[in-house]
This record gives structure tokens, sequence and C-alpha cells, in this order.
């Protein structure tokens, strides 16, 4: 199902879970419950492990990807895969947020990252979560355990959900579980989906502050509207009208 010129919501990583709640799908309680299990999964999995790397590498997602492989013939590092692994393991691109802007995480500490990879780096942080990953498939099993049991109270969403995932409209449920069921292992592609929301001429109305406000300033045809609170949400609406899409970050 294709971008449409309807209102929908999406969300960036926490945000799919976001907009569960907001389109109906769940409860505001099994809402609750999802996000607080995912985020404590990950963080269990994700203990003692590498970090994560923002850059902004002034490359593509293919010269970004040449870049990495091409590091395995060095000899440091080869001695480093001996410990991590294949070098997917060792780092990997989890999220691409606009053409040459990309999250990289893994097994690696971030002086490895750092220390190999050329270019500006815009944020380095430590990984309470290497999310979007192969690492947390221990943790993607045990939310699906979770997922079967809140399966029976999903419902088809009030508006469909742009998912992170394949980058297309979810309408049905079982869409929006077969996201959900490989969510945490799965990179996300976050600039396709700013290509999308670009097609409708939409406006953005991005909740919980301005995350994403560095990425969409990219794009030019979108409006974007950082929010916080409720009140913002209603005086944006109110002064531009409703806008076709809704950011939930989280």
């Amino acid at each position: 199902m294709g971008v449409t010129d309807e209102i929908f919501a999406t969300g960036h990583s926490l945000g799919q879970v976001s907009a569960l709640g907001v389109e109906n799908v769940l409860g505001i309680e099994d809402t609750l419950i999802l996000a607080k299990q995912r985020g404590e999964q990950m963080q269990e999995e994700s203990e003692g492990l590498g970090g994560m790397v923002v850059l902004a590498t002034g490359a593509d997602e293919r010269s970004l990807r040449n870049k990495l492989n091409s590091l395995a013939e060095i000899p440091e590092v080869q001695a480093l895969l001996i410990k991590w692994g294949d070098l997917r393991s060792f780092w990997e691109i989890t999220v691409q947020n606009a053409a040459t802007r990309f999250v990289l995480g893994g097994l690696a500490s971030q002086s490895d990252l750092l220390r190999y990879i050329d270019g500006p780096k815009l944020t380095e942080y430590p990984a309470a979560s290497l999310s979007h990953t192969e690492l947390m498939i221990k943790a993607q099993i045990r939310l699906n355990e979770l997922l079967e049991s809140l399966s029976v109270r999903f419902r088809t969403p009030y508006r469909p959900i742009l998912g992170d995932i394949g980058n297309n409209l979810k309408a049905s449920v079982e869409q929006l579980l077969a996201d959900l069921k490989i969510h945490l292992v799965t990179p996300i592609d976050w600039n396709e989906n700013t290509d999308q929301i670009v097609l409708t001429g939409a406006d953005v109305v991005e909740v919980g502050g301005a995350m994403l406000k560095s990425v969409t300033d990219q794009k030019k045809g979108i409006g974007f509207y950082p929010t916080e609170t409720w009140e913002q949400i209603v005086e944006v609406i109110g002064k531009f009208g409703t806008p076709k899409v809704f950011v939930l970050v989280s």
C-alpha cells in the first residue's frame, strides 16, 4: 500500500510503538507495557557491549558500506574480528536518517568506530541499547512472546501507519505485527520514509521534541512543527490546519 493524500501516522524506532496507541491499535495500558518491555529487553541484551555513533559522512549508503567492508583488510581490525566475529557484528548501519547521515552500532567500542571511519562526526553516545542490529535477536524473541499474548487485543488502525520497515503504509493488524516481530533486529531507513512524506506535500507534527528537525530540514517540501505537549499540537493544528502526517518519536 503506497503513501496517499490522507492523514497518517508514522514513527521513528520507538515511535512505531507510540503510533499503535495513537491509532487505537492497542489501548494506552497495553502500549505502555509494550514500550516498557521493548526498552528493558534491549537494555538487558546490550549490557557490556559496544557503542554507537552518528555520522555525517558526505557519502551515500553504498560508499559507506564499501568503506566498512574494506576495513576488514586492516590487520588491527582483523584481530578485533577474531574477538567479535564477523564484520556485521563489529559494526553495521542501524539507521539511515538522511542521504548522508547514519547511525552505526555494534560490538566495537566507540573509539574503534571513530578510529577507522573518516568523516565529520555529529554525535557520539554510549549504547543504552544496540537497537536495530542482529545483536538484538534474543531481545526480539522475548518481545515476540509478549506480542503473541497481546495480539488478540490488536485492532485495525484508525488510519494507516507508515512503517519504518519497508517504508509503506500498514493498514492491517497482520502487517503491523509482521513489522514488530522483526523491529529490533532490522535497520531503519528513515531517509526513505521522509522521501515518501515529501511526495504527499505533507506537514509534519513531531510529537516528542525536535529530534528529526535536522533530518527534515534537508527535505524540501516538508512543513515541520516540533511539539512536546498536547497544547502545542492543538495550537499547530489551529494555526495551519490538520497536517497530513504525524511523526511520533517518543
